[in-house]
């Protein structure tokens, strides 16, 4: 932000300033599957209760979903070069983003302890929403939305039944969500093995695995804060019959990307231990 000044009536502003825009370079990347399918499912034309061709497309374009929330997530220059590097990365590199961004739940190198049977989980209740706020805040304006798995979720929906800070929200599909400040909670799920997306595996330090915590990331998303970025929507591509005569093969692909444009558009709060 650049600086500006007072005037008296009949003075001038003083020096001009001349904005120069900072230059952020990121990289679209490609993400899809090809999907072979075996002719006779093609020329079989017999009421079905679930079309072959139709399902394995529905099955990929959710693994896509999955894919993308993966790498928005958890991916490193060094876990997969060929997709964008996730927030838990980029929060965790000083010479991208502010290491403030990233807040620390617990004190003196112990976890925030929110298992309901723990003998300090009063305290450390009122404790998380102090811990919450300072991390929102590291946010320039406040957050869109936050991404928590679903132990997290279930969490707050019990500190929202004990304290009352939280609300429930429906959307015009019908999907409910957790808010807290206007925030909504989502539920990063799970990978195509399975595992979720968000772990409670989490070191006290962050690391993805070797302990018993977990994190939630918040987000602020629009044109100047983060926005991810596609070349196209996700599409489907009938490439036709393979040399083999009797395999039939559909290409979905979907060229997309994220882009950071303000450095405080993303916060996380780790070293949350919810059992």
């Amino acid at each position: 932000i650049k600086n500006v000044t007072f005037r008296r009536v009949n003075q001038p502003f003083g020096s001009v300033v001349h904005g120069k825009m900072k230059e952020v370079n990121e990289g679209m990347y490609a993400i899809g599957n090809m999907i072979d399918i075996d002719e006779f499912y093609m020329k079989d034309k017999t009421e079905k209760i679930i079309d072959p061709v139709v399902a394995q497309t529905n099955q990929t374009v959710k693994a896509i979903g999955r894919a993308f929330t993966d790498a928005f997530i958890n991916n490193s220059p060094t876990d997969n070069p060929d997709a964008f590097t996730g927030l838990r990365y980029r929060l965790s590199q000083p010479d991208i983003l502010n290491p403030e961004q990233s807040v620390f739940a617990g004190k003196a190198g112990n976890p925030l302890d929110l298992d309901p049977y723990g003998a300090g989980y009063n305290v450390n209740a009122k404790i998380f929403f102090r811990k919450l706020d300072e991390a929102i805040s590291e946010c320039a304006e406040k957050p869109d939305f936050a991404v928590c798995n679903k132990q997290f979720l279930q969490t707050l929906n019990a500190l929202h039944r004990d304290s009352g800070y939280l609300k429930t929200t429906e959307d015009s599909l019908g999907r409910k969500f957790t808010e807290y400040d206007g925030i909504k909670f989502v539920d990063a799920k799970i990978r195509t093995d399975g595992e979720q997306i968000i772990g409670n595996t989490e070191t006290i330090s962050g690391d993805l695995t070797g302990g018993n915590c977990t994190s939630v990331y918040f987000i602020r998303q629009s044109e100047e804060f983060l926005q991810p970025f596609q070349m196209e929507s996700l599409t489907t591509k009938d490439i036709g019959y393979l040399d083999d005569g009797v395999t039939y093969r559909v290409l979905v692909s979907w060229y997309l990307g994220m882009l950071i444009t303000h450095p405080k558009s993303v916060s996380r709060l780790y070293g949350i231990k919810l059992a």
